[in-house]
């Protein structure tokens, strides 16, 4: 049996926090669809020229946002649980000797953290957009042809944008997630924090990848710890958790704890 932590730092506030980010980032994504939905609509309606086909911008700032979003809370989420545990070792008279952090193996300051989360996010938005808008130019130009018929060509872009709506969920779930995280790890290094716990979001929707991780801690130096920072898939809810092997030796020492053997692959393909 593994050794059970008395202090599990991650608790619904953070869990509520990521929901209403993620409600946000859906509702901003929506509108853009909805906006790419007018336009191509008036091209069907009006049989325009496929050329002037142009989606709408702004998808990049509505992911560029979601994702510093994410970041900053993520950074306030373990502020405060670093926070709580050593308000918690305390009262149990555990003196924490606090040095500068040493331990980080994400050695980048919050600015460049912004930078790379955007550049990330502007990627992503591209390659939806440049997706999106190839399936509706075939469809315009399959209305002006004749392949389809009005309704037809109506029916078709339905599909096409419920297909990216579901695309469009799994982005913001995904992408929650990595901000998130990276905005613990930041926080972490800053609170020299020495160790960290994965924790998985345990329900019907727990992949084998995260399940398999759940409890298992790791030093935060540990070159494998990038291999194993949530999301490991798509729609990972994952979250590190913050440990002071200090206050927590036994977890940090525990055999099963710290043996990541059985951690199943992450999905073929998957690059985060």
């Amino acid at each position: 049996m593994s050794a059970a932590r008395q202090f599990q730092p991650v608790g619904k506030r953070s869990l509520n926090e990521i929901d209403r980010i993620e409600a946000k980032g859906l509702r901003g994504f929506k509108e853009w669809l909805d906006n790419v939905r007018s336009v191509t609509l008036k091209h069907i309606r009006w049989s325009l020229p496929v050329e002037t086909l142009q989606l709408p911008g702004g998808l990049d700032k509505v992911l560029q946002e979601a994702g510093r979003t994410a970041l900053q809370s993520g950074k306030r989420q373990a502020k405060r649980e670093t926070n709580a545990l050593k308000r918690h070792y305390r009262k149990k008279r555990k003196k924490l000797a606090m040095a500068p952090p040493t331990f980080s193996s994400f050695k980048v300051t919050p600015v460049e953290a912004i930078r790379a989360m955007d550049e990330r996010e502007n990627y992503i938005a591209g390659r939806v957009t440049d997706d999106l808008f190839a399936e509706l130019k075939g469809v315009v130009k399959g209305n002006l042809d004749d392949q389809y018929s009005r309704p037809e060509a109506e029916s078709k872009l339905q599909d096409i944008l419920g297909a990216a709506l579901d695309r469009a969920s799994l982005i913001i779930t995904t992408e929650t997630t990595y901000g998130v995280n990276r905005g613990r790890l930041l926080s972490f290094a800053e609170d020299g924090v020495d160790y960290v716990e994965f924790i998985a979001i345990r329900d019907q929707r727990t992949s084998v990848q995260c399940n398999s991780r759940h409890g298992k801690v790791m030093r935060l130096n540990d070159p494998q710890l990038a291999d194993n920072t949530p999301p490991l898939h798509g729609r990972c809810r994952s979250l590190l958790s913050p440990i002071y092997s200090a206050f927590e030796p036994d977890v940090v020492s525990d055999p099963k704890r710290i043996d990541w053997s059985n951690a199943q692959p992450l999905p073929s393909g998957w690059r985060r």
